[in-house]
């Protein structure tokens, strides 16, 4: 069991020399209500309690592990001008004995509408010091939440405003018995920001594209040209689903100077980690078995301002083509790939390409980009060395329009993409679709291939935001063999052999009349955008790849965070 409690706000403990509630005679600050809490002093502080985060106590055969903490500062902001102010949040797990680390927002601005800042990680505890959490720490008497008011110059007329303190915590369980313990490991590779270096967070996937002469099978729907097993045709039939133009994926430049990178671009095989997934991005060979050259093209276009109508797209704005000139490339590196690759008989004979310059680093697609709307295509039917050879490479895409003040560049599938969660045990989240207000009353339609392949059991559940919490979201659901269910929270992929393998999943959502009405922005939500779902897998071994697209009755949504 996997989990975390709703998001939780707190209420100032009136300890501490800010003003603690009746912000401008607007209400008790105890919820998202513009009661701000006040403080003109640099230095000062405030602390609040009561968050009611109700962590489960362990029975006497179970062990809890605190596995990531979050605060977020809602509504975060400075009443005027007052430049390098920013505020600091400290933690106390035994009434305020003592305190984490001390973690920071950035400098505030004067608009409350961008003043929202996560501080903190779900998936771990690092940014709060070496303290060892437990259930305990979490209770109404001896939580704590510290905010420490830098101001940046001295006028006491400059205030600092908080409007509502959220908490939330990420914990696992697991059953024990006298000489094994369940563990959940998750592989990972640290992707920096291009500009910051800093590490980004983990969208839960890999973006994802297999060979022209891949078997669809492995998960990938439109890329390969040969069918494969699962659907009691020949495993070597064609595809009735192959799409000679890959994937496309929409990139909106909202400012100039706009750039476009990838990460791991190159087809790079890394070496087997032992538990039905490959090291770091985690490129490889499939079936039909055969190790072979792989290329892979990118083009990035300009649409014109004509999304849906790629006739008028023109000549490519930049083209990257990766192309092995004969070689089997693979990773011998010791993190990444000796000695998996060279047991898969890649050799030194071939070519070693842990040091390539596209591999587990940015490539640049283009920059100084106009404002507007481009399309990035990613291809592996454009080279014929393909049409002989299972394989899937993995990437990931960053834009960024640093002419635009608000920097709100995004980039998401273009009505469909597939994607690759590499999880050895455990449980998964990933964003798939950005479902705005607007849809309330609507109905959801989630299209779903080859979902939840793993070695072991895998669960596949939907996550709503709705009323600024997540939560597992009923649904009914149709597979393209005939199974079905209605009113559900989870669908069982795999019982240690694939469910759905080769298959479709038609997954309907009715959406209230109230959706969103009381939010659409979850604390642990890393987008900085309302309306985004997620999915989460509990799987074992899982090695899985998912292509899938999401419509509201014929509309297409945005599937990919920026």
């Amino acid at each position: 069991l996997v989990g975390g409690p709703a998001a939780v706000p707190g209420s100032p403990a009136h300890c501490g020399t800010w003003t603690a509630w009746g912000g401008e005679g607007k209400g008790a600050v105890t919820g998202h209500n513009h009661g701000y809490g006040l403080s003109g002093t640099d230095l000062a502080q405030q602390q609040w309690t009561t968050f009611g985060l109700g962590i489960p106590s362990p029975a006497a055969n179970q062990d809890l592990t605190i596995t990531g903490l979050q605060v977020r500062l809602d509504d975060a902001f400075l009443s005027g001008s007052c430049s390098n102010t920013r505020i600091g949040v400290e933690l106390s797990w035994n009434d305020g004995g003592n305190w984490s680390t001390q973690v920071w927002t950035p400098n505030l601005g004067t608009n409350a509408n961008n003043g929202d800042y996560p501080l903190g990680n779900t998936g771990n505890l690092t940014p709060w010091g070496g303290h060892g959490w437990d259930e305990g720490d979490f209770s109404n008497a001896n939580f704590r939440v510290r905010l420490t008011a830098d101001k940046g110059c001295t006028d006491n007329t400059r205030l600092v405003r908080v409007d509502q303190v959220r908490v939330q915590v990420w914990w696992g369980m697991a059953t024990t018995t006298t000489t094994t313990t369940t563990t959940w490991t998750v592989e990972t590779l640290s992707v920096p920001d291009p500009i910051t270096a800093s590490t980004l967070a983990s969208q839960g996937f890999w973006g994802a594209i297999f060979t022209q002469g891949g078997w669809r099978e492995n998960g990938d729907k439109y890329a390969p040209a040969i069918l494969g097993g699962g659907t009691g045709d020949p495993s070597t039939s064609d595809s009735p689903t192959y799409d000679a133009g890959g994937y496309d994926y929409t990139i909106e430049l909202p400012g100039g100077s706009g750039q476009v990178q990838l990460f791991d671009p190159i087809y790079c095989a890394t070496g087997d980690n032992g538990h039905g997934g490959s090291f770091g991005a985690g490129d490889h060979w499939t079936s039909p078995g055969n190790i072979a050259p792989v290329a892979i093209t990118y083009r990035l276009y300009d649409t014109q301002g004509t999304v849906l109508d790629i006739t008028d797209d023109g000549a490519p704005v930049a083209t990257l083509s990766y192309d092995p000139a004969g070689k089997m490339l693979g990773d011998f590196s010791g993190e990444f790939g000796t000695p998996g690759n060279q047991a898969d008989g890649i050799t030194a004979q071939d070519q070693d390409c842990a040091d390539d310059p596209a591999h587990n680093a940015w490539v640049t697609v283009a920059s100084g980009l106009a404002e507007g709307t481009y399309r990035l295509n990613v291809n592996t039917s454009l080279d014929a060395v393909n049409a002989s050879v299972g394989a899937e490479n993995l990437f990931s895409i960053w834009v960024k329009s640093t002419g635009n003040a608000d920097g709100d560049a995004r980039v998401y599938g273009g009505g469909r993409m597939a994607a690759y969660t590499n999880l050895d045990t455990g449980q998964q989240k990933f964003y798939f679709a950005q479902i705005e207000r607007v849809h309330a009353g609507k109905t959801m339609v989630i299209h779903l291939f080859d979902p939840g392949e793993t070695s072991g059991n895998a669960y596949l559940r939907l996550l709503s935001p709705d009323g600024n919490i997540y939560r597992r979201q009923t649904f009914d659901w149709e597979s393209d063999d005939g199974r079905s269910a209605t009113g559900v929270q989870e669908i069982q992929t795999s019982n240690g052999s694939p469910l759905f393998n080769n298959r479709e999943i038609t997954i309907t959502v009715a959406l209230p009349a109230s959706y969103g009405q009381s939010g659409l922005d979850p604390l642990g939500d890393v987008t900085d955008e309302d309306g985004w779902w997620l999915i989460e897998y509990q799987l074992d071994n899982g090695n899985d790849t998912t292509t899938w697209s999401v419509d509201i009755r014929g509309n297409p949504v945005h599937l990919v965070t920026p």
